[in-house]
């Protein structure tokens, strides 16, 4: 049927035919365009948010971990006040991040990672309170140390300064050596007490600085030192108001003990508190960048698939035209050429035929020329030969 059709219907079913090609192949590529202008929308309006918002988490997180670290290390309250700023801005970022998921139904690692996020967030927030409350209670205990330790060094300053006076006293008396010795060794021991003392006030200084409580627990056996010194004191002490002294430094020495003893456990609980805190910190941590890795590789995914199922669609409906434009075309020139070869053929032939016909036809006008002349010849004889008899007539007549 398309070879009977016109040279002009089959140039026109050509065109006809690249063109639903071209409807084709731009169909393909806006469908390919609009399936990726979707996935872009979803990049746009839930992961990338997703992973924002979890990177804003992380990072005031970290924040809050940080300043809650130079808190328990310091107590002062300047960094609490950071931390409380910081839990508020990472409340709202914890919002934000609900109100996504509820209106994104697919960011179900989303939804996941928040409710886990949210549960250790809960329970690090406890753990700020609890520091809190310990901080304060070891800095209270902290006061009733320094205080502790001031009646306790007061009052043995007090018996040392008493003890120096009666020896000058003594001295100048001409007392006995024996007393004299005696009392030499209770002014030896009150030193050897307020060195065993200030040795307990560095250790436990230098325990707090460095959070090494078994500075402490070291510096604990110092007490058995100094009671030992108390004990030795006292055996030797006979005056009423001496025995009064000894009797109120063994007072303050026991509630100067009893201060380290409970600034030991509270910074003990202090301690382990900040485990806690860290562990906690470090899994709600876990959780949002859980949430933001998810979400980048998402966003990845979804930009490279989306070209490259858009750029990959439109390869193949290229060299599909390609092809089919090819096919079109042979068969159109096929179609076209073939009629015109036969033509120029045909017109071969007639021209041959036309060139033996004139060659023939110039033979025979030739032949009809030679014929001709021959006539003329013999008309030119007659004519003659009628002269010359119009001649013999005219002759004939006159004769």
């Amino acid at each position: 049927m398309f070879k009977n059709l016109k040279l002009s219907l089959k140039i026109g079913a050509g065109f006809t035919v690249l063109m639903l090609i071209m409807i084709i192949i731009g169909t393909f590529a806006l469908s390919s365009m609009n399936e990726a202008q979707e996935k872009s929308d979803r990049m746009i309006y839930e992961y990338v948010p997703e992973v924002e918002i979890a990177k804003e988490l992380s990072d005031h997180l970290a924040q809050v971990m940080y300043e809650m670290r130079a808190y328990g290390l310091t107590g002062e309250a300047k960094y609490l006040h950071v931390v409380k700023e910081e839990i508020k801005k990472v409340d709202e970022y914890f919002i934000d991040a609900k109100r996504l998921s509820e209106k994104y139904p697919d960011l179900v690692k989303l939804k996941e990672g928040v409710e886990i996020a949210d549960k250790y967030l809960d329970t690090y927030k406890g753990l700020i309170k609890q520091t809190e409350k310990d901080t304060a209670e070891i800095n209270q205990s902290r006061t009733n140390l320094d205080k502790a330790a001031a009646e306790f060094i007061s009052s043995v300053n007090k018996l040392l300064k008493g003890q120096n006076k009666k020896m000058a006293n003594e001295i100048f008396s001409g007392t006995a050596y024996a007393k004299l010795i005696e009392r030499l060794n209770k002014i030896t021991w009150i030193n050897e007490v307020l060195v065993y003392t200030n040795e307990i006030r560095i250790s436990v200084f230098k325990a707090q600085a460095l959070r090494d409580l078994s500075l402490i627990d070291k510096s604990m056996k110092n007490f058995d030192k100094i009671n030992k010194k108390m004990s030795d004191i006292r055996k030797i002490t006979y005056q009423d108001i001496d025995i009064e002294e000894l009797n109120n430094i063994e007072k303050t020495l026991a509630e100067y003990k009893k201060n380290i003893e409970i600034l030991a456990l509270s910074q003990k609980q202090l301690n382990d508190l900040g485990v806690k805190r860290n562990d906690a910190g470090k899994k709600v941590r876990k959780a949002t960048d859980s949430i933001m890795s998810i979400g980048l590789n998402q966003v990845k995914s979804i930009a490279s698939s989306a070209l490259s199922a858009a750029s990959g669609m439109v390869l193949i409906s290229l060299i599909i035209a390609v092809i089919i434009g090819i096919v079109v075309a042979y068969i159109i020139i096929v179609s076209i050429t073939k009629p015109i070869n036969k033509i120029v053929s045909g017109l071969d032939e007639s021209a041959t035929q036309v060139s033996s016909a004139s060659a023939q036809l110039s033979s025979s006008s030739q032949r009809l020329a030679e014929g001709s002349s021959e006539q003329a010849a013999s008309i030119e004889q007659t004519s003659s030969t009628l002269e010359e008899s119009s001649s013999m007539v005219r002759q004939n007549t006159e004769n």
